[in-house]
Protein backbone atom coordinates (compact mmCIF):
# COMPACT_ATOMS: atom_id res chain seq x y z
CA UNK A 1 0.00 0.00 0.00
CA UNK A 2 1.01 3.53 -0.99
CA UNK A 3 1.71 5.74 2.10
CA UNK A 4 0.72 9.99 1.47
CA UNK A 5 3.44 11.47 3.10
CA UNK A 6 3.03 14.84 4.18
CA UNK A 7 5.96 17.61 5.66
CA UNK A 8 3.70 20.43 6.93
CA UNK A 9 5.15 22.38 8.99
CA UNK A 10 6.33 23.97 11.38
CA UNK A 11 6.48 27.09 9.00
CA UNK A 12 10.20 27.65 8.27
CA UNK A 13 11.32 26.07 11.18
CA UNK A 14 13.78 23.99 9.09
CA UNK A 15 14.72 27.13 7.10
CA UNK A 16 13.00 25.73 3.65
CA UNK A 17 16.12 23.06 3.82
CA UNK A 18 13.72 19.92 3.75
CA UNK A 19 11.98 20.43 0.15
CA UNK A 20 15.55 21.82 -0.93
CA UNK A 21 16.98 18.73 -0.37
CA UNK A 22 14.07 16.16 -1.51
CA UNK A 23 13.91 17.93 -3.85
CA UNK A 24 17.43 17.77 -5.18
CA UNK A 25 16.74 13.77 -4.58
CA UNK A 26 13.84 13.69 -6.78
CA UNK A 27 15.39 10.73 -9.41
CA UNK A 28 16.89 9.05 -6.52
CA UNK A 29 13.89 9.17 -4.71
CA UNK A 30 12.21 7.35 -7.46
CA UNK A 31 14.27 4.90 -7.76
CA UNK A 32 13.63 4.04 -4.49
CA UNK A 33 9.47 4.14 -5.32
CA UNK A 34 8.98 7.52 -3.41
CA UNK A 35 7.34 9.74 -6.02
CA UNK A 36 7.30 13.93 -5.72
CA UNK A 37 4.93 16.24 -6.78
CA UNK A 38 5.17 17.47 -10.14
CA UNK A 39 7.59 20.61 -10.37
CA UNK A 40 10.57 22.15 -7.94
CA UNK A 41 9.67 25.50 -6.29
CA UNK A 42 7.86 25.27 -3.01
CA UNK A 43 5.00 27.15 -4.53
CA UNK A 44 4.32 24.48 -6.75
CA UNK A 45 4.35 21.74 -4.20
CA UNK A 46 2.27 23.76 -2.03
CA UNK A 47 -0.34 24.01 -4.34
CA UNK A 48 -0.57 20.40 -4.63
CA UNK A 49 -0.45 19.71 -1.12
CA UNK A 50 -3.86 22.68 -0.82
CA UNK A 51 -5.18 20.94 -4.03
CA UNK A 52 -5.47 17.37 -1.66
CA UNK A 53 -6.44 19.04 1.13
CA UNK A 54 -9.49 21.29 -0.98
CA UNK A 55 -8.34 24.18 1.00
CA UNK A 56 -8.42 27.30 -1.00
CA UNK A 57 -6.98 25.69 -3.78
CA UNK A 58 -8.61 26.06 -7.41
CA UNK A 59 -10.82 23.13 -9.17
CA UNK A 60 -7.73 22.66 -11.45
CA UNK A 61 -5.33 22.14 -8.83
CA UNK A 62 -7.65 19.86 -7.18
CA UNK A 63 -7.57 17.80 -9.66
CA UNK A 64 -3.70 18.29 -10.82
CA UNK A 65 -3.01 17.27 -7.02
CA UNK A 66 -5.45 13.91 -7.67
CA UNK A 67 -3.73 12.82 -10.43
CA UNK A 68 -0.63 12.84 -8.75
CA UNK A 69 -1.89 10.94 -5.73
CA UNK A 70 -3.80 8.46 -8.29
CA UNK A 71 -0.80 7.67 -10.58
CA UNK A 72 1.42 6.71 -8.05
CA UNK A 73 -1.23 4.38 -6.02
CA UNK A 74 -1.69 2.93 -9.29
CA UNK A 75 2.24 2.80 -10.43
CA UNK A 76 2.24 0.34 -7.09
CA UNK A 77 4.79 3.53 -5.44
CA UNK A 78 6.17 2.70 -1.98
CA UNK A 79 5.45 6.84 -0.91
CA UNK A 80 4.09 9.67 -2.07
CA UNK A 81 6.19 12.46 -0.51
CA UNK A 82 5.10 16.07 -0.65
CA UNK A 83 7.27 18.77 1.61
CA UNK A 84 5.13 22.06 2.13
CA UNK A 85 5.37 24.16 5.88
CA UNK A 86 2.66 26.24 4.34
CA UNK A 87 0.19 23.44 4.92
CA UNK A 88 0.84 23.61 8.92
CA UNK A 89 -2.54 26.54 8.89
CA UNK A 90 -4.26 24.49 6.55
CA UNK A 91 -4.37 21.66 8.81
CA UNK A 92 -5.04 23.42 12.40
CA UNK A 93 -9.19 22.96 12.12
CA UNK A 94 -10.62 19.30 12.68
CA UNK A 95 -12.75 19.47 9.59
CA UNK A 96 -9.22 19.95 7.76
CA UNK A 97 -7.46 17.35 9.01
CA UNK A 98 -10.91 15.16 8.63
CA UNK A 99 -9.87 15.33 4.84
CA UNK A 100 -6.93 13.72 5.41
CA UNK A 101 -8.59 10.79 6.69
CA UNK A 102 -11.52 10.58 3.70
CA UNK A 103 -8.31 11.01 1.68
CA UNK A 104 -6.92 7.79 2.88
CA UNK A 105 -10.17 6.06 2.13
CA UNK A 106 -10.77 7.69 -1.30
CA UNK A 107 -7.29 6.90 -2.55
CA UNK A 108 -6.30 3.52 -0.53
CA UNK A 109 -2.99 4.89 0.94
CA UNK A 110 -2.21 5.62 4.87
CA UNK A 111 -1.45 8.80 5.54
CA UNK A 112 1.35 10.19 7.39
CA UNK A 113 1.86 14.14 8.37
CA UNK A 114 5.75 14.76 9.62
CA UNK A 115 6.30 17.80 11.60
CA UNK A 116 9.46 19.27 12.62
CA UNK A 117 9.28 21.27 15.86
CA UNK A 118 12.08 23.57 17.02
CA UNK A 119 12.00 25.30 20.66
CA UNK A 120 10.27 28.56 20.03
CA UNK A 121 12.94 31.10 21.56
CA UNK A 122 15.48 29.71 18.37
CA UNK A 123 12.34 29.40 16.45
CA UNK A 124 11.23 32.84 16.39
CA UNK A 125 14.18 34.77 16.21
CA UNK A 126 15.21 33.24 13.48
CA UNK A 127 11.17 33.61 11.52
CA UNK A 128 11.57 36.89 12.32
CA UNK A 129 14.89 37.64 10.28
CA UNK A 130 13.22 35.17 7.59
CA UNK A 131 10.37 37.71 7.30
CA UNK A 132 12.52 40.46 7.57
CA UNK A 133 14.98 39.68 4.88
CA UNK A 134 11.85 38.60 2.97
CA UNK A 135 10.28 42.12 2.84
CA UNK A 136 7.35 40.24 4.98
CA UNK A 137 7.93 42.70 8.02
CA UNK A 138 9.36 46.00 8.92
CA UNK A 139 8.12 45.05 12.74
CA UNK A 140 10.54 45.65 15.79
CA UNK A 141 11.57 42.19 16.92
CA UNK A 142 9.45 43.04 20.52
CA UNK A 143 6.13 43.40 18.82
CA UNK A 144 7.10 40.72 16.59
CA UNK A 145 7.65 38.20 19.21
CA UNK A 146 4.66 39.37 21.59
CA UNK A 147 1.96 39.04 18.45
CA UNK A 148 1.81 35.66 17.06
CA UNK A 149 -0.31 36.04 13.79
CA UNK A 150 -1.88 33.25 13.51
CA UNK A 151 -2.39 32.79 17.22
CA UNK A 152 -1.07 29.25 17.20
CA UNK A 153 2.12 30.03 14.87
CA UNK A 154 4.24 28.54 18.25
CA UNK A 155 1.99 26.68 19.80
CA UNK A 156 2.63 22.89 18.42
CA UNK A 157 -0.88 21.61 20.27
CA UNK A 158 -3.05 24.55 18.54
CA UNK A 159 -1.12 24.31 15.45
CA UNK A 160 -0.96 19.86 15.27
CA UNK A 161 -3.44 19.02 17.52
CA UNK A 162 -6.04 18.20 15.62
CA UNK A 163 -3.79 16.08 13.12
CA UNK A 164 -2.80 14.09 16.43
CA UNK A 165 -6.46 13.69 17.20
CA UNK A 166 -7.55 12.36 13.71
CA UNK A 167 -8.17 8.81 13.31
CA UNK A 168 -6.45 7.36 10.06
CA UNK A 169 -3.65 9.52 9.92
CA UNK A 170 -0.42 9.50 11.91
CA UNK A 171 1.47 12.12 12.99
CA UNK A 172 5.26 11.84 13.48
CA UNK A 173 7.11 15.07 15.22
CA UNK A 174 10.86 15.56 14.07
CA UNK A 175 12.53 17.53 17.13
CA UNK A 176 14.78 20.65 15.47
CA UNK A 177 18.41 19.22 16.78
CA UNK A 178 18.20 16.23 14.60
CA UNK A 179 18.04 17.82 11.35
CA UNK A 180 21.32 19.68 12.65
CA UNK A 181 22.68 15.81 13.24
CA UNK A 182 21.98 14.19 11.08
CA UNK A 183 20.45 16.42 7.65
CA UNK A 184 17.00 17.86 7.02
CA UNK A 185 15.89 15.46 3.92
CA UNK A 186 17.20 12.25 5.78
CA UNK A 187 15.74 13.25 9.02
CA UNK A 188 12.50 13.72 7.42
CA UNK A 189 12.79 10.31 5.53
CA UNK A 190 13.56 8.13 8.50
CA UNK A 191 10.32 9.67 10.41
CA UNK A 192 8.30 8.99 7.45
CA UNK A 193 9.36 5.30 8.03
CA UNK A 194 11.92 5.67 4.56
CA UNK A 195 15.32 4.38 4.45
CA UNK A 196 17.67 6.95 3.23
CA UNK A 197 20.45 4.70 2.96
CA UNK A 198 22.25 5.34 -0.33
CA UNK A 199 21.13 8.92 -1.03
CA UNK A 200 23.95 11.26 -2.17
CA UNK A 201 25.00 13.48 0.98
CA UNK A 202 23.15 16.38 1.84
CA UNK A 203 23.30 19.53 0.51
CA UNK A 204 20.82 21.81 1.57
CA UNK A 205 21.34 23.15 5.34
CA UNK A 206 18.94 25.19 7.64
CA UNK A 207 19.99 29.18 6.57
CA UNK A 208 22.29 30.80 9.10
CA UNK A 209 20.95 33.55 11.01
CA UNK A 210 22.33 36.93 9.19
CA UNK A 211 23.51 39.69 11.37
CA UNK A 212 21.74 42.28 13.11
CA UNK A 213 23.23 45.00 10.87
CA UNK A 214 21.64 43.46 8.29
CA UNK A 215 18.77 42.98 9.57
CA UNK A 216 18.21 46.62 10.72
CA UNK A 217 18.95 48.22 7.01
CA UNK A 218 16.45 45.73 5.17
CA UNK A 219 13.77 46.88 8.37
CA UNK A 220 14.89 50.12 6.75
CA UNK A 221 14.62 49.71 3.47
CA UNK A 222 11.27 48.11 3.63
CA UNK A 223 9.84 50.90 5.21
CA UNK A 224 11.07 53.13 2.64
CA UNK A 225 9.71 51.20 -0.13
CA UNK A 226 6.85 51.25 1.07
CA UNK A 227 6.64 55.03 1.99
CA UNK A 228 7.11 55.14 -1.86
CA UNK A 229 4.64 52.53 -2.74
CA UNK A 230 7.19 50.57 -4.51
CA UNK A 231 5.50 46.84 -3.41
CA UNK A 232 2.65 48.17 -5.91
CA UNK A 233 4.61 48.99 -9.04
CA UNK A 234 6.74 46.13 -8.56
CA UNK A 235 5.42 43.48 -6.62
CA UNK A 236 7.38 42.01 -2.89
CA UNK A 237 8.81 38.99 -4.63
CA UNK A 238 10.66 40.83 -7.20
CA UNK A 239 12.16 43.44 -4.71
CA UNK A 240 13.78 40.61 -2.37
CA UNK A 241 17.00 41.08 -5.13
CA UNK A 242 17.05 44.28 -2.76
CA UNK A 243 17.86 42.66 0.36
CA UNK A 244 20.18 40.29 -2.07
CA UNK A 245 22.55 43.24 -2.88
CA UNK A 246 22.38 44.47 0.75
CA UNK A 247 23.84 40.90 2.14
CA UNK A 248 26.26 41.57 -0.58
CA UNK A 249 27.53 44.48 0.58
CA UNK A 250 27.18 43.96 4.37
CA UNK A 251 29.57 40.57 3.88
CA UNK A 252 32.04 43.16 1.18
CA UNK A 253 32.31 45.74 4.12
CA UNK A 254 31.90 43.49 7.38
CA UNK A 255 29.21 45.29 8.66
CA UNK A 256 28.65 42.27 11.06
CA UNK A 257 30.48 40.24 13.22
CA UNK A 258 27.90 37.90 14.96
CA UNK A 259 24.15 36.79 14.16
CA UNK A 260 20.80 38.38 15.12
CA UNK A 261 19.78 37.61 18.62
CA UNK A 262 16.65 39.92 19.47
CA UNK A 263 15.59 38.84 23.10
CA UNK A 264 16.67 40.40 26.43
CA UNK A 265 16.42 38.32 29.64
CA UNK A 266 13.30 39.28 30.33
CA UNK A 267 10.86 38.43 27.49
CA UNK A 268 12.88 35.20 26.69
CA UNK A 269 11.92 33.64 29.64
CA UNK A 270 8.15 35.06 29.76
CA UNK A 271 8.29 33.43 25.86
CA UNK A 272 9.78 30.20 27.86
CA UNK A 273 7.18 30.28 30.43
CA UNK A 274 4.45 30.93 27.62
CA UNK A 275 5.11 28.17 25.73
CA UNK A 276 6.24 25.45 28.43
CA UNK A 277 3.21 23.64 29.50
CA UNK A 278 1.90 23.25 25.91
CA UNK A 279 5.52 21.64 24.78
CA UNK A 280 5.41 19.26 27.38
CA UNK A 281 1.56 18.48 26.66
CA UNK A 282 2.64 17.83 23.21
CA UNK A 283 6.06 15.79 23.87
CA UNK A 284 4.31 13.32 26.25
CA UNK A 285 1.60 12.74 23.48
CA UNK A 286 4.02 12.33 20.40
CA UNK A 287 6.42 10.94 21.78
CA UNK A 288 6.00 9.58 25.38
CA UNK A 289 8.66 11.74 26.91
CA UNK A 290 9.43 14.99 28.48
CA UNK A 291 9.96 18.00 25.78
CA UNK A 292 13.57 17.12 25.06
CA UNK A 293 15.06 20.50 23.26
CA UNK A 294 16.69 23.46 26.06
CA UNK A 295 15.50 26.62 25.17
CA UNK A 296 18.28 28.77 23.32
CA UNK A 297 19.89 31.32 25.35
CA UNK A 298 21.81 34.15 24.20
CA UNK A 299 23.05 38.26 24.49
CA UNK A 300 21.20 40.84 22.66
CA UNK A 301 22.23 41.06 19.48
CA UNK A 302 19.73 43.80 17.97
CA UNK A 303 20.47 46.80 16.03
CA UNK A 304 19.38 50.55 16.42
CA UNK A 305 20.73 52.12 13.06
CA UNK A 306 21.41 55.56 14.84
CA UNK A 307 23.78 53.49 17.23
CA UNK A 308 26.35 52.49 14.81
CA UNK A 309 29.76 53.86 13.93
CA UNK A 310 29.01 56.73 12.12
CA UNK A 311 31.39 55.05 9.34
CA UNK A 312 28.95 52.18 9.14
CA UNK A 313 25.62 53.90 9.33
CA UNK A 314 26.93 56.27 6.51
CA UNK A 315 27.66 52.91 4.28
CA UNK A 316 24.39 51.65 5.83
CA UNK A 317 22.63 54.79 4.58
CA UNK A 318 23.69 54.68 1.30
CA UNK A 319 23.13 51.06 0.22
CA UNK A 320 19.34 51.61 0.88
CA UNK A 321 19.61 55.34 -0.65
CA UNK A 322 21.06 53.95 -3.54
CA UNK A 323 18.54 51.38 -3.88
CA UNK A 324 15.87 53.16 -4.01
CA UNK A 325 17.17 55.80 -5.78
CA UNK A 326 17.90 53.28 -8.49
CA UNK A 327 14.93 52.05 -8.30
CA UNK A 328 12.82 55.24 -8.82
CA UNK A 329 14.90 56.17 -11.25
CA UNK A 330 14.55 53.45 -13.11
CA UNK A 331 17.74 52.95 -13.37
CA UNK A 332 18.22 49.53 -11.23
CA UNK A 333 18.38 46.26 -12.97
CA UNK A 334 15.73 43.76 -10.72
CA UNK A 335 16.74 41.22 -13.63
Amino acid sequence: MTTLVLHAGAEYADGGAVHEQLSAWREELAAAGVVLPPGRSPHEWRETGHGLLQSGAAPAATAAAGTWLREATEAGARAALLSSDALSDALTSPEQAATLSRLATSFGVDVRVVVVVREQVGYINSLYCKRVLALESARSFAEFATTSVPAHRFDYVASFGAVADTDGVDLVAVPYPDLLSVGAGTAVLRAAGLDGTGLPAETAAPAPVPGPVLVGAARLLHKRLRRLSMFHEHGKARLRILVDRLAQRAAAASWESTTFWGWDVALRRAVEAEYDASNEMFAEFVWGTPWQEPFSTGKPQRVDLADLEPAVLHDVLTSVDTLVEGLAKGTLDLG
